[in-house]
This record gives C-alpha cells, structure tokens and sequence, in this order.
C-alpha cells in the first residue's frame, strides 16, 4: 500500500513537470513562428529591409522564448528534486505549479508574440521608423511578459521549499494556487500582447505621436495586468494561509 501511494506521489509529480513544458512551448512556439511568418512577408516586401527585419524578429523572439524558458526551469526543478516528494499535498504542489508556468506560458508567449510579429510588418511597411517601433516592441514585450514571470514565480514557491504537508486541505490549497495562476494569467498575457503590437502599429503610423502612444499603452496595459496581479495575491494567499 505504502508502495502505491508512492507511485502516485511520483507519477502526479511527473505530470506536473510534463505540463508545465508541455503548455511552456506552445506560447513560445507559435508566438516565435507568427513573427518569422510576418518578417518572410516583410522581407518580400522591402528587401532593402532584410537585415533590419532579421534583426527585429530575433530580438522580438528572444523576449517571446523567456516563457518558454521560465517552464523549462521548473520543469527540471520538479523532475530532479520531485523524488523528495513523499506527501499527497507536495504532489499537489508539483502539479500546481507545472500548471502555473505552463499555462502562465501560454498566454505571455502567444501576446509577445503578437508584438514582435506587429512591430516586424510596422518595420516593412515605414523602414524610417524602425528604432521607434523597436522600442515601443521591447517596452510593450516587458509588460506582457509579466503574467509570465508570476507564474514562474508561484511555481517556483510551489515547489521548491518541499515543506512536510499532510492535510488533504493543503493539497486542495496547493493545487488551487497553481490553477489560479495558470487560468488568471492567460487572458492579461494576450491582452498585453493585443494593446501593444496595436501600439508597434501606431508607432509606424505616425511616429511624431509616439510619446501620446507609449503612454496610452502603458496606462492600458497597466489596467489589463491587474487581473492577473488578483490572481497571483490570491495564488500567495492559498500557498500561505491555508
């Protein structure tokens, strides 16, 4: 019987690490693959504007790559040290965290994503603007990015200290921190994503009103990351007070 109940801590263990790289590379992967997908049209369309381009989406990728990177992390984490896992609860804790950066992935990868891929098609269509749009892509990016980061967050608190919980009510807490984590972070991470490749747009558009377009799309994405900043106090509060 204690060899069953070892088998599923490890088996709940492992499913957490699966998650959360499994959920990690679809953000990165199809966010990073929109962007090359508009950068080739871009490039066709000023071919002048090759090197420019090539450097844009790569810088644009790279920021995209982070949640992807954030998963992998704890995803080693949890497979090297999940073995110390010997409670209902601790398993509970891997599981929630593997869905706390994965699923927090998702939706920061898929955003910056989208404004890397905006930025790039701004670039081909005004070539004089590229060092404004560049910067409204980095600084729309870092914003998106944050859902991300407090999910790898959480899941790092989750499983990390291997503390010794017993109750089935701290499993149900555990597991319920990373859960809000992982759904409370999608929706900022794509509206972040949508408010800023908008801005890398506009920036294109009409770059002499670039500092009325950065403010607006830092007030705005402000206000859409809050929701994911509730999720995470309250992902804090089941982890500590229960």
């Amino acid at each position: 019987m204690e060899q069953d109940f070892t088998t599923l801590v490890m088996a709940l263990t492992y499913l957490g690490a699966g998650l959360a790289m499994g959920l990690g590379a679809i953000g990165a992967g199809v966010g990073e693959g929109y962007t090359a997908g508009i950068t080739v049209k871009g490039m066709c369309r000023q071919p002048k504007m090759q090197g420019e381009l090539l450097r844009t989406m790569l810088l644009g990728q790279a920021v995209c790559e982070s949640s992807g990177i954030f998963a992998l992390l704890v995803a080693l984490i949890m497979l090297f040290s999940g073995e110390k896992a010997n409670t209902l609860a601790q398993a509970a804790a891997m599981l929630g965290g593997g869905l706390a950066v994965g699923a927090s992935a998702v939706g920061g990868g898929i955003g910056t994503g989208i404004v890397s891929a905006m930025a790039c098609r701004s670039i081909a269509r005004q070539p004089e603007v590229t060092g404004k749009v560049t910067g409204t892509m980095l600084l729309g990016q870092a914003i998106g990015t944050s859902p991300s980061v407090f999910g790898f967050i959480v899941a790092l608190i989750l499983v990390i200290p291997m503390q010794e919980f017993e109750t089935v009510e701290k499993a149900v807490a555990l597991l319920s921190a990373g859960i809000a984590m992982a759904i409370g972070s999608l929706g900022p991470g794509l509206g972040i994503g949508w408010i800023a490749s908008r801005a890398c747009i506009a920036t294109g558009l009409r770059p002499l009103s670039q500092a009325l377009v950065t403010r607006t799309m830092l007030i705005s994405g402000a206000v859409t990351e809050t929701t994911s900043i509730y999720s995470f106090v309250v992902a804090i509060l089941l982890i500590y007070m229960t």
